[in-house]
């Protein structure tokens, strides 16, 4: 065959699979390896793996590489007879979640799950076996089979990620069109136990109580004044003892006044971690128990700093009067 129609063959193979073709489905279509290579020498086709092309009509994207690896794991097989098998190969994982856009992971390897076990020399792709995956845990996207938004979320969750990071995900994956909180729950039942929940229910309310509370955060880390925001920054990185007397003053002087905080005298009874932002602890406390408005808070933390301005004016006055008690004694004698 001509190139022109050596290209065209390979054309109409891969049109159902991005314009990706394998060296062994090209084979198939009676077009030998002399050939593509001679295809890509010329800059025709463009080589991405070993034994993997990219043709002219091929169009890169986000989802690009893992495209290519799961037609690079099919070997010879085209997409029609993959969907058709018993045995599958499905984007899961940090990869399914890329798709599906939920969560933030940035995944390290491209992410697949597999009901037979199947091996690959290639460092950047990783396989799990999981032989109880069905076709009703999976959605066709664009051509590609993925694990659904809920089974994705179970997964996730089953290899014990970061709670912060599965509420994002949990929260993002609520806001895709079908997905329902009880089936969601259902399928992290089995899970929950992990994150010390006793059930996937109380993990996803959890998981929404975590951002918004985050989001409630920010909102309110947004309002401080400048000034207060650096104080108490600056304060957070000393010595925990520092933090502790500041602490433990403030709560004595609202106690003295009979109108004592609530989160103060949880963190007066509490030691605070030395380098833990002070900030982070009052607001999060703050908003978790939704005690105060933004002002009060706002005016706590104006406290807050002043009572450090205080203390280390009583030091420095302290310093002087020992100073000058010694004078007098040295006078004295």
């Amino acid at each position: 065959m001509k190139n022109i129609e050596v290209l065209e063959a390979l054309e109409l193979a891969a049109s159902d699979q991005w314009g990706i073709i394998t060296t062994a489905q090209a084979q198939r279509e009676g077009v030998s390896r002399l050939q593509l290579g001679r295809l890509a020498n010329k800059g025709v086709v463009m080589r991405v793996r070993q034994g993997v092309y990219l043709l002219p009509s091929a169009q890169h994207g986000p989802f690009t590489d893992i495209r290519v690896a799961w037609v690079a794991l099919g070997g010879d097989l085209f997409p029609d007879e993959r969907w058709e098998l018993e045995e599958k190969l499905v984007v899961s994982h940090e990869s399914a979640a890329l798709i599906h856009r939920i969560g933030d992971l940035i995944p390290a390897k491209l992410t697949f799950t597999s009901t037979t076990r199947k091996q690959t020399s290639r460092d950047d792709i990783y396989i799990y076996v999981n032989r109880g995956v069905s076709w009703a845990d999976v959605v066709n996207v664009d051509g590609l089979p993925v694990t659904s938004v809920e089974r994705t979320v179970a997964d996730l969750a089953a290899k014990k990620i970061e709670f912060g990071y599965l509420a994002t995900i949990v929260v993002d994956a609520l806001q895709k069109e079908g997905v329902r909180s009880r089936t969601l729950s259902t399928k992290l039942d089995g899970v929950a136990g992990a994150y010390g929940f006793a059930s996937g229910q109380e993990l996803v309310l959890e998981c929404q109580q975590q951002e918004e509370t985050e989001g409630h955060r920010h909102e309110i880390e947004a309002d401080l004044p400048p000034a207060i925001r650096q104080a108490l920054e600056e304060l957070a990185v000393q010595n925990s003892s520092v933090i502790r007397t500041i602490i433990e003053e403030l709560y004595r002087q609202q106690t003295d006044s009979g109108s004592p905080s609530a989160t103060l005298a949880e963190l007066a009874t509490k030691d605070v971690p030395v380098n833990t932002p002070f900030l982070d602890s009052l607001l999060k406390k703050q908003v978790d128990r939704s005690t105060k408005p933004i002002k009060s808070i706002i005016e706590e933390s104006r406290s807050f700093a002043k009572t450090q301005r205080a203390l280390d004016t009583f030091s420095r006055r302290s310093k002087q009067d020992s100073d000058r008690s010694s004078d007098v004694e040295k006078e004295g004698e």
